[in-house]
């Protein structure tokens, strides 16, 4: 078995503590329209008695949820955010005074120093909050009883992320690493080790979901798999206007669903005929060769949005580790991926292998312009 050091109570000591702030200070609500004005980037509720006016302010995040929305275009909302302070607050405004017969979903953090709206949502959204989640999976994995260990626990303003690796089940897969990093591995080996993702969002920047993520030692690097996911969308019930407390029940309910979906994703992504056919399919892509290599490289780190720092980075590493079939842009993606913000990681390490997969549609001269779902 390849030797890693894993420091998984460390990793979580962090996210549980900020989870636990953020748990005592959430405020939810569901507001009418007409009970909502927006001015100097704060929303202004109403409460039953004109004199009941509360002020949050608004994060980047809840302000391209509001123009979402309210339908309006995000570039002309931001433009008129910059160059129109006074324009862009009466458009907010009109468009709820428009808008008279809808809810929202206003989910906020408010302590005594400060009153913060993180996300605008729709009235029929679940909540299935991180602090849950986090406690689900780990509950959920302890049922299973197999010794797993965390490599990640990160909360970001969006999502909150796990990454799970099970040492018991590795497979060698010296085929397919042998040329990568020819340097050498440090007596690492060539193992790859099953394991699973796990993401949340409680304020609609996307949904629960559990990936497939094995880990290669020599690198770290990340193989994920996003075809076998296990996922719930946050749609619930209407819910009524005013302050929400969530009840026991709902809870709970969530809960074991968090649960039940964290069970299945161990039972089917933790075992080494799973973990096998998926070593198979990434090291098919050492059998695509390439005609412009360089220029496929900057083709998929545009098609992903990659920043140009990463950009210059994956591109050394694809030059330098030794692989320049597609195998070796999957090496060097899934390597400086690990550099990347929690956000962009998650994104990267997710689509990376259906864009190496097909790579005839990124081998050619590179072009600025994003490839349509047509090109071949």
């Amino acid at each position: 078995m390849t030797t890693m050091q894993f420091r998984t109570k460390d990793v979580l000591t962090s996210i549980e503590a900020t989870l636990k702030e953020q748990n005592e200070k959430k405020k939810d609500f569901i507001a009418p329209a007409q009970t909502i004005t927006y001015a100097d980037k704060h929303l202004f509720l109403t409460g039953e008695k004109p004199s009941d006016v509360v002020a949050y302010q608004v994060t980047d995040f809840c302000h391209e949820q509001i123009a979402e929305k309210l339908d309006i275009p995000l570039k002309y909302f931001k433009k008129m955010m910059v160059k129109r302070p006074a324009l862009f607050e009466e458009n907010i405004n009109a468009w709820l005074r428009e808008d008279g017969t809808s809810k929202y979903l206003l989910r906020c953090l408010k302590d005594d120093r400060t009153a913060i709206a993180r996300a605008f949502l729709s009235n029929s959204y679940n909540c299935i909050d991180n602090y849950d989640v986090l406690y689900a999976a780990l509950e959920a994995i302890s049922r299973m009883r197999v010794k797993v260990e965390i490599l990640k626990a990160e909360v970001t303003e969006k999502r909150m992320y796990l990454q799970v690796v099970c040492p018991e089940v590795e497979i060698q897969a010296e085929a397919f690493l042998k040329d990568y990093m020819r340097k050498g591995n440090n007596g690492v080996g060539y193992g790859i080790m099953s394991g699973f993702s796990l993401a949340n969002s409680e304020i609609g920047c996307g949904k629960f979901e559990v990936m497939s993520r094995a880990v290669a030692p020599i690198c770290n690097n990340g193989l994920t798999i996003k075809d076998d996911s296990f996922s719930k969308i946050h749609l619930g019930e209407r819910l009524a206007p005013g302050e929400i407390i969530w009840s026991e029940r709902t809870r709970n309910k969530n809960y074991e669903l968090i649960i039940s979906q964290v069970q299945d994703a161990v039972s089917t992504f933790l075992n080494k005929d799973y973990l096998g056919k998926m070593v198979e399919r990434v090291a098919a892509t050492q059998n695509i060769k390439l005609e412009y290599p360089t220029d496929a490289v900057k083709n998929v780190c545009r098609e992903l949005s990659i920043p140009e720092d990463h950009r210059k980075n994956i591109m050394n590493y694809f030059l330098n580790d030794g692989v320049h079939d597609a195998s070796g842009i999957l090496h060097a993606v899934t390597r400086e991926s690990q550099n990347m913000h929690a956000d962009l990681q998650y994104d990267v390490e997710g689509a990376i292998i259906g864009h190496v997969e097909k790579i005839s549609k990124y081998d050619k001269p590179y072009s600025e312009k994003k490839f349509n779902a047509k090109d071949n």
